[in-house]
């Protein structure tokens, strides 16, 4: 650093000059960064498919034992998962929000919160991009939701979680045999 105060424009123009130069360079070294994270996740990605494969076929194969068994889960207690040693699976009651004409909703729900607009004198200050936010849709209660053409979906949702620490400790386990 050269400058430690700027007197004149010229010298406020070479410090410009100057931190121009700097942020070239730390683009150059950006770049080259992502270039090189790119690499390492592509490789990464290649190294992990044989792994990725393997789970996608024993999460199929869990889903149709869990689908062919399903009084297992309705057995055991109102439970409707099993907790093994290694981990938890079996079926959860979901939601999903489900909208027959999207452009009708948002209109509907434009024209109310336009007439509070109107009465708090609003109306000319509040722009909005209609959006429906789904997840923001499931705090409502299913009536409030069908006067706006909205319907909740109930379903059972598969689902698991393995129980990695249990892993661990049988393969430490293993080690010492």
């Amino acid at each position: 650093m050269k400058y430690k105060s700027i007197e004149t424009l010229e010298e406020a123009n070479n410090v410009l000059y100057q931190i121009a130069l700097a942020q070239i360079e730390l683009d150059k070294i950006d770049t080259e960064a992502e270039e090189k994270i790119k690499l390492v996740q592509k490789q990464a990605e290649q190294s992990g498919k044989p792994y990725r494969d393997e789970i996608q076929k024993l999460e199929e194969i869990l889903l149709k034992y869990a689908e062919q068994n399903k009084e297992i889960f309705e057995e055991t207690s109102k439970r409707r998962s099993q907790k093994l040693t290694f981990g938890i699976f079996g079926f959860r009651k979901s939601s999903r929000i489900e909208i027959e004409n999207e452009a009708k909703t948002i209109e509907l729900i434009e024209i109310t919160k336009r007439k509070l607009a109107h009465q708090l004198g609003l109306d000319n200050a509040i722009v909005r991009e209609p959006k429906i936010k789904k997840a923001a849709l499931q705090k409502y209660d299913d009536e409030t939701l069908q006067r706006f053409g909205i319907q909740r979906i109930y379903e059972d949702t598969f689902f698991y979680e393995t129980d990695r620490d249990a892993v661990n400790l049988q393969l430490q386990r293993s080690k010492v045999s």
